[in-house]
């Protein structure tokens, strides 16, 4: 059984323009999954027991695309077009999927190789947000499950619970990220309320982080703590070496 979605979730970024413009402006980015790193991410596998008959019925009058039954019927045997038929509507499915736009957070925040792969080597940050705000705002946000084998859809069933079903599941290898994602129709840059932020914390090799401040429109985030962070002596562990407070932008360390 899935373990509950967490109170509060994570995105490890670097310190570029689209971390100043999610923090100033409100905006989080859905990528498409053709442009995810993991070439494999996303994809899909129909496996279905419809007959030849059905197929075709399918694609003339629920998809409308008889040109892809002609390009087929002339020269091959009815088990052969039903596996051209099949391969051809695995990639109309993907296209349908790579339309859509995902934004990728994490369970955990203090995952070392998550600070390293997605937050510049440490140099970057980790936000926190509030799940509930979030959900409340883009609806559809879960789990993402790890399997070996790509999820494997019927859509003559149920096309549209077979697509979304596709986004949430990735390689075992993985696993460690401990992903969960939102879904959005499509790609681009989507507003959400400044309250869904409740935590801004900087990488153990981010040294100028007054820098980064100055640079936030840190008066509009009472709300939310600013954190910065160091790296252990003797383990393989960061810790919190400083919580800072904003009046007129100007920042206080209550902790070093």
């Amino acid at each position: 059984m899935t373990s509950p979605i967490p109170k509060f979730i994570y995105k490890y970024m670097k310190i570029d323009g689209h971390f100043y413009e999610l923090l100033n402006k409100r905006k989080l980015w859905f990528s498409s999954p053709a442009d995810f790193n993991d070439p494999f991410d996303s994809k899909l596998f129909i496996n279905s027991t419809t007959n030849i008959n059905e197929v075709e019925k399918y694609i003339n009058e629920v998809l409308k695309m008889p040109a892809i039954i002609e390009n087929y019927e002339t020269h091959l045997d009815r088990p052969g077009r039903l596996l051209f038929l099949k391969h051809d509507l695995a990639k109309i499915y993907q296209g349908l999927v790579n339309n859509l736009g995902i934004c990728c957070f994490s369970a955990n925040c203090d995952n070392l190789l998550l600070w390293a792969h997605y937050a510049d080597c440490h140099k970057g940050a980790c936000i926190q947000f509030n799940t509930q705000i979030l959900k409340e705002v883009f609806g559809n946000i879960e789990k993402v499950e790890y399997h070996n084998k790509y999820p494997e859809i019927d859509p003559f069933i149920d096309l549209n619970e077979a697509i979304k079903k596709v986004p949430f599941h990735k390689s075992m290898r993985w696993e460690y990220e401990e992903e969960i994602r939102i879904i959005n129709t499509y790609k681009g840059s989507f507003e959400f309320p400044i309250e869904a932020i409740s935590q801004i914390k900087l990488g153990a090799r981010v040294f100028n982080y007054s820098d980064v401040w100055s640079k936030i429109k840190v008066e509009d985030y009472n709300h939310a703590e600013f954190l910065t962070t160091g790296i252990h002596s003797d383990r393989y562990e960061i810790y919190i070496n400083g919580r800072h407070v904003f009046k007129n932008k100007e920042s206080t360390s209550l902790e070093r």
